[in-house]
């Protein structure tokens, strides 16, 4: 976590040619041991220059806007962009699962998703 504030002052340092965002997680990394404590980092991170937070997926409302509330009670005031991951097949919710494992909300069957007939 140091070498990233370090970066982010060096970034602000020479702000004409950078623009620095960091990644912010409305649920706890498994970098860390508890969600207080990403946010202590985080606000490490923009104290020392980022401009911007780019969240991790996620996948209820109620999730980014309690990440939001939060970091702006630990005095993080820079914007928050949500994270978007369209789910257009159900192996997508598969990888999802075995991957960074954001909260998925349940889902009875593929159907749910398959449903929608997205194309691309």
């Amino acid at each position: 976590m140091k070498l990233t504030e370090e970066r982010c002052k060096f970034t602000q340092s020479n702000d004409q040619y950078f623009f620095v965002y960091m990644l912010g997680y409305p649920m706890a990394s498994s970098d860390v041991q508890s969600y207080e404590e990403d946010l202590k980092h985080l606000k490490a991170q923009v104290d020392a220059g980022a401009d911007l937070i780019i969240t991790q997926m996620f996948f209820e409302v109620k999730t980014f806007i309690k990440f939001v509330e939060d970091c702006q009670r630990y005095g993080i005031n820079v914007p928050i962009i949500p994270a978007i991951f369209p789910i257009q097949v159900c192996n997508d919710i598969n990888t999802l699962k075995w991957g960074s494992g954001p909260g998925i909300p349940p889902l009875k069957t593929c159907s749910a998703v398959n449903n929608f007939k997205i194309s691309v």
